[in-house]
């Protein structure tokens, strides 16, 4: 009788303790401000439980993401100062850390060498981007084209990939009359279509993705080419196949010209477009702040253009009334640590 008595007891401790573990690994609060839906939890996650791990070696949301598989490794040495596998990589003349001491914001910077001063009575000031510039402008462009156009061709555009499996493209123009046209269907591949540039006044395109992946840096750079061949040609509408619809919206033209070339696009081979190393870095740095699901992708993809003043505003459809919303995160810098808000901007 004791013998049973002490197993029960032994048992009874066993799903106390088991119970305690869940109750701390459940949950988690980093103290962020942003809010994050539901994520994938299980086999065939990625190591942050955000959407499906492709295990592409050149997806850098992937846990199998590696620099060298995808670009190649380093066995040709390009001697180019931007490339990161290169022995003569200096990311000094490739827009990142400018190595002035006199510079507040790099890591060079030195107030004593450059000043002669001993003490630093001003230490820099870390400058935030403002979340809501463009707002207006941003949403005044992307609800330009009415609702029931835009359900038609994203209809369109999701019975051809049913067919195929690949992204598909339509192009907005305007008439004399400033009706809306489009221009015929493009097909592309799994990665990227062309676009119809010279359909008569064009000034906006739409393409859909096949797979819940948000706005790429191919969009980006797309995006800022559209702009630079043709002023009016500032929005860019990416439809997923969840049904979620964002659009980009160049608000800036200039800034966007001197973001690509400060930032300029890293592809090889047949690989898609993808950021700069610089910016990669950063978009990897936000991965364990804002998550790895679609919505937490497209959060840091809208910070860091934000920080490195792209001059693009991104924008979510409202699901309830079909207006695009600028979606708008809040950097707050305050002793060399970064604290990222989701806001909505008046």
């Amino acid at each position: 009788m004791k013998k049973k008595y002490y197993i029960l007891v032994l048992a009874f401790l066993c799903m106390l303790v088991g119970q305690s573990s869940y109750a701390q690994t459940s949950g988690g609060d980093y103290g962020w401000d942003i809010d994050l839906p539901e994520i994938c939890v299980g086999a065939g996650c990625d190591d942050d439980g955000g959407s499906p791990d492709s295990g592409d070696p050149c997806d850098i949301w992937s846990s199998s993401y590696d620099y060298n598989t995808c670009h190649g490794g380093n066995n040709n040495d390009t001697g180019d100062p931007c490339d990161p596998l290169s022995s003569a990589y200096n990311p000094n003349q490739c827009g990142g850390d400018t190595g002035d001491p006199c510079d507040p914001y790099s890591y060079a910077y030195d107030y004593t060498v450059c000043y002669g001063e001993t003490t630093n009575p001003d230490p820099p000031i870390q400058i935030d981007p403002e979340p809501c510039d463009g707002k207006l402008e941003a949403e005044n462009k992307s609800n330009s084209i009415p609702n029931n156009i835009q359900s038609s061709t994203a209809d369109a555009l999701d019975a051809a990939s049913a067919i195929d499996g690949f992204e598909h493209g339509i192009t907005f123009g305007k008439d004399a009359n400033g009706q809306i046209t489009q221009a015929p269907i493009r097909d592309g591949g799994v990665y990227n279509v062309p676009v119809t540039q010279n359909w008569p006044g064009a000034f906006a395109a739409v393409h859909n993705h096949v797979v819940d992946y948000p706005p790429s840096a191919g969009d980006v750079y797309t995006a800022v080419t559209l702009v630079s061949n043709n002023p009016n040609f500032v929005t860019s509408y990416i439809n997923l196949p969840n049904g979620d619809s964002y659009a980009m919206v160049v608000t800036n033209p200039e800034l966007a010209k001197e973001f690509v070339t400060k930032y300029p696009k890293d592809q090889t081979d047949n690989n898609p477009p993808e950021f700069p190393i610089v910016i990669f870095d950063h978009l990897q740095d936000l991965v364990p702040i804002m998550g790895s699901s679609t919505e937490g992708k497209i959060n840091a993809i809208v910070a860091t253009l934000d920080k490195y003043k792209s001059g693009i505003s991104i924008l979510k459809k409202d699901s309830v009334d079909g207006s695009y919303v600028k979606i708008a995160i809040k950097q707050t810098t305050i002793n060399g640590i970064t604290n990222y808000q989701l806001i909505n901007c008046p």
